[in-house]
């Protein structure tokens, strides 16, 4: 009995104290990892952000280009019209 009476402090106190800096590091590696995690997201957003903006420039470039060749060939069905005259025989 005499070990307990002189023992439990001391034991309990190291006990407690490796239980809190267990939890301060616990703590510590759990918020890295999070910051991690969030860095990570967010690199992986830009790139997709930036292949939307690429993929909608392209689109738009295409669009663009396809709208061209349709009023290109709109004058000169017109200017083959003028020339042929009213009537279609």
């Amino acid at each position: 009995g005499a070990f307990y009476r002189n023992n439990t402090y001391p034991v309990l106190k190291s006990f407690l104290l490796a239980l809190f800096t267990y939890q301060l590091a616990y703590y510590a590696w759990l918020k890295l990892e999070v910051v991690e995690e969030k860095h990570e997201q967010q690199g992986t957003i830009r790139g997709l952000e930036e292949e939307v903006k690429h993929a909608v420039r392209s689109a738009k470039e295409k669009a663009s280009g396809v709208l061209k060749e349709g009023v290109a060939e709109v004058k000169s069905g017109v200017e083959q019209t003028k020339k042929k005259g009213w009537w279609p025989w």
